[in-house]
């Protein structure tokens, strides 16, 4: 953590999480709240990457909770030290998915990418000889096999987070009524007792990467993550940590 960093007090949500897991979602419903100043790269990006955050006023004086995003702060030690230690007021929201789902649509994401060339500057596209045709296994191995470890990454996270300022959100709760989920982290970071969140009939209406595979998973391949799910959701609802799960 850096020594002469000056701690300050005010509401803020960082939102974070693994990707494909609603992340961006989120942050869409909190830039259209007027209660909520979204904090964006001086590019115009949402994902505000580390350490750039550093660099970007607050602008607390705009609305009364300031809340930013980058989904890879949660593989950075470094960057969740700083963000913990820069607000004591701050909360962590850390986005789940059911890390099958999340596989399949990482994966076809990644390939849509590197068969488009819509986005030059990403990785998948600088490499597109192999993610524009890759098959699953080999993507799993080459990419996502470390990231998608969930429960890893999560206990890692929870011994620098203090358990009362983190929350983890699950996509599929999301998907289920966004809204509900929004208010329910704005009243934490607020620092008050958020309302019980009531499960809603049905669901998502729209088809998103997951949804479009066309592709079986291999059977290690499903045991191996249906296992990190399993302990993934064991380490959270034993951890103390608030939570928004389905």
């Amino acid at each position: 953590m850096n020594e002469t960093m000056t701690t300050v007090e005010w509401p803020e949500i960082v939102v974070t999480g693994f990707p494909k897991c609603g992340t961006t979602a989120l942050m869409g419903r909190f830039e259209t709240d007027p209660q909520i100043q979204t904090l964006r790269t001086p590019e115009g990006g949402i994902e505000v990457t580390w350490p750039v955050i550093r660099t970007i006023a607050p602008a607390i004086a705009l609305r009364p909770i300031v809340a930013h995003k980058f989904t890879a702060y949660v593989y950075n030690k470094e960057a969740l030290e700083y963000l913990t230690g820069a607000n004591s007021e701050s909360i962590m929201v850390l986005c789940v998915r059911d890390p099958l789902r999340a596989l399949v649509s990482w994966w076809n994401m990644h390939r849509s990418i590197a068969r488009s060339g819509n986005n030059p500057g990403h990785f998948a596209y600088k490499e597109r000889d192999f993610y524009a045709d890759c098959n699953i296994p080999d993507y799993y191995e080459r990419f996502a096999r470390r990231r998608l470890q969930y429960d890893r990454h999560f206990e890692a996270m929870l011994s620098i987070v203090p358990q009362q300022r983190l929350v983890v959100v699950s996509q599929e709760r999301m998907a289920k009524d966004l809204g509900s989920v929004a208010d329910y982290i704005k009243a934490l970071a607020r620092r008050e007792r958020p309302s019980p969140l009531v499960t809603p009939d049905g669901g998502k209406t729209y088809k998103g990467y997951a949804d479009r595979a066309d592709t079986t998973l291999p059977g290690e391949i499903q045991a191996e993550l249906k296992g990190v799910g399993e302990r993934l959701e064991m380490a959270v609802r034993s951890s103390g940590v608030y939570t928004c799960l389905p």
